[in-house]
């Protein structure tokens, strides 16, 4: 976990160096739509960072699984932590890796290659941004005594469900600008959101 946290602190600080201003930018354009556009539209704008973070996001997810597990009492049949923490990270890696190909083909399918961008876009973003919220709150959880911990991951699960539900109300708001049909949406949202959530919670419940 140690070495987890490290890296995470190491890239978190090129980041900041490599690009200033970055983590500014990325809390500013959740709440501007016209600001997000623009970024993504930029030609001079790094994808380093960007998928540096989205690494990082995956092992920290991966991190607070492994808490949950340990704090809950789930078990996925494997005894030894780090190979439970590579699980994890492979497992959320595979979903959005998925979840990414669905969704460009969706944008096939509906002929709105301009949308599904921006959608993929607010999904990356607020991963991100929740890479930077739950950084010191799962750093936290992993030093604190286990009555303290029980509490905060109940207060970190209500903070993602908050997060997440706002992402997805942003990306959908998002594709029905661009007048992607509502069925698609539907249909991605029941597979890769709830789906996906469902699943993870059966691989820890077997």
């Amino acid at each position: 976990m140690v070495l987890v946290i490290l890296f995470i602190l190491v890239v978190l600080a090129w980041v900041g160096v490599r690009t200033p201003g970055y983590f500014a930018r990325q809390f500013a354009m959740l709440g501007n739509v016209r600001m997000m556009r623009q970024a993504m539209q930029e030609e001079n704008v790094s994808l380093r960072p960007d998928a540096a973070l989205l690494f990082c996001y995956y092992l920290l997810g991966a991190l607070l699984l492994v808490h949950l597990s340990r704090l809950f009492g789930w078990t996925t049949g494997i005894t030894q932590p780090v190979l439970n923490f590579s699980l994890f990270v492979g497992v959320l890696m595979v979903t959005y890796t998925v979840k990414s190909a669905f969704i460009r083909l969706i944008g096939w399918l509906v002929r709105h290659p301009q949308g599904i961008d921006e959608y993929t876009g607010i999904i990356s973003l607020f991963n991100r941004t929740l890479l930077l919220v739950l950084f010191p709150l799962v750093v936290s959880l992993t030093y604190m005594p286990l009555p303290d911990a029980h509490r905060m991951v109940w207060a970190i699960l209500i903070l993602l469900a908050g997060v997440l539900l706002f992402r997805l109300f942003r990306g959908v708001q998002a594709a029905a600008e661009s007048r992607i049909p509502v069925t698609y949406l539907f249909f991605y949202i029941c597979t890769f959101e709830i789906l996906s959530m469902l699943g993870v919670y059966r691989v820890l419940n077997p």
